[in-house]
């Protein structure tokens, strides 16, 4: 966000749940596994950009109704960093339901971003499923 920009997060979902298969696959869990799952809009400047959705083992979110604000903040204040995080990143087009979610158009160029976030030790604590607006969202890597 430019500077001086303001970021809000619309909560769709906050709550525990029993890893799928294939989220318990990308978690390194059993399946049934207690996980948290977050289901939210970004919006910067009054413009929804982001709809995404993360899963997390209940150990590292276990109340995920009581998050209101920044997950990587309150983890930090915890003391819990990552060790290295991966982002697959593909151009998608938008489809009714993101449109809707996004407030543009069906056809709209969208970034859909696979991100795995691990601690020390290779331990998955996050994996994300986020769709960006190809028009606002800009990505930014950077590399040791």
């Amino acid at each position: 966000i430019k500077a001086g920009g303001t970021v809000t997060t619309q909560w769709l979902l906050r709550t525990l749940t029993e890893a799928t298969a294939d989220i318990a696959a990308k978690l390194g869990l059993a399946v049934g596994s207690q996980i948290a799952q977050l289901r939210r809009i970004r919006i910067a400047n009054g413009q929804p950009v982001s709809f995404e959705n993360n899963y997390i083992p209940a150990q590292y979110l276990p109340e995920p109704e009581k998050l209101t604000d920044s997950l990587y903040a309150l983890w930090g204040s915890q003391g819990i960093t990552f060790n290295h995080v991966q982002h697959k990143v593909k151009a998608i087009s938008c489809n009714e339901e993101y449109a809707n979610w996004l407030n543009t158009t069906v056809g709209a160029p969208l970034l859909q971003v696979k991100q795995t976030s691990t601690l020390q030790g290779g331990v998955i604590i996050e994996y994300s499923e986020i769709i960006c607006r190809g028009d606002i969202y800009e990505l930014e890597f950077n590399s040791p």
